[in-house]
């Protein structure tokens, strides 16, 4: 399992088993056949690129004063390993960047659930402005603060996504189908308006992200990329998925918690 953890973030990663202290030869072929056997009934054993298993004795031991187990194994051990490197070390090169967009949308992703539980407060407080003056500026620093995690530095473009982002009619259209899903449930204005604004907020984001992660990668041609259409048909196919996920919430009229986890329910997992 331990080694199945490792082959998740370095995918398709070469492996060699290694068996230390192997002084006898009886338990050297036993620990083979036992491992063996092993990973024949392992359920993930599809998931592990395991090239061999090598026993080594690295330094001799003494048994007796006439008999000492030699040092073994580490020739065979240094010459596969040498073998096995151009292939790890085209599976690292891979992984890197894997793991450079994990940790980017893990940051990104905590952005927009901070956000998102702002906005849920903003909507929930009694205010004698309109919610817009403090949600629009608010989801543009979110929108920008994910320009930077992802190294976008072009301030026309940037600009154009967020302009898309806030005029997208996201507002209409969440906010619509939030009105329509919660129109059979008692729920008091204030709860309605938090819940509405934290929703709008985490699906913007996470749209956001989405579209800055496709620049970053080099998915998208900034220069003939129509963001107007991307961004609203992002919206359209995120959005059924979303309100999947808070239906339960509505449905029991839980919008306490609802109201709790919006900023971690809709993490994004796109691969579009």
């Amino acid at each position: 399992d331990y080694i199945r953890d490792i082959s998740k973030m370095w995918k398709n990663i070469p492996i060699i088993i290694v068996f230390t202290k192997s002084y006898s030869d009886v338990e050297k072929n036993e620990n083979i056949l036992k491992f063996n056997m092993e990973l024949n009934t392992y359920k993930h054993r599809n998931e592990l690129n395991i090239k061999t298993v090598i026993p080594v004795v690295a330094r001799s031991l003494a048994i007796t004063e006439n008999y000492v187990v030699p040092s073994s194994g580490l020739d065979a051990l240094i010459k596969e390993t040498i073998l096995l490197v151009p292939e790890a070390k085209s599976v690292s090169i891979g992984s890197i960047k894997s793991i450079d967009l994990k940790i980017k949308r893990g940051m990104a992703n905590s952005l927009v659930a901070a956000t998102t539980t702002a906005a849920g407060a903003v909507g929930a407080l009694p205010m004698p402005t309109p919610d817009a003056m403090i949600l629009t500026p608010m989801q543009g620093m979110m929108f920008k603060s994910i320009a930077e995690i992802y190294d976008v530095k072009d301030d026309k473009m940037i600009n154009s996504v967020i302009n898309e982002l806030i005029k997208a009619g996201a507002t209409a259209m969440v906010g619509k189908t939030l009105i329509n899903a919660l129109k059979a449930v008692p729920i008091a204005g204030s709860v309605l308006n938090a819940v509405v604004a934290g929703c709008i907020t985490a699906i913007s984001g996470e749209v956001c992200v989405a579209t800055f992660e496709k620049v970053y990668t080099h998915e998208l041609d900034v220069s003939s990329i129509d963001f107007s259409n991307r961004i609203a048909d992002l919206f359209k196919r995120y959005l059924p998925v979303f309100m999947s996920q808070i239906k339960p919430y509505i449905d029991t009229g839980d919008f306490n918690s609802l109201l709790l986890n919006l900023g971690t329910l809709f993490l994004s997992k796109n691969k579009e």
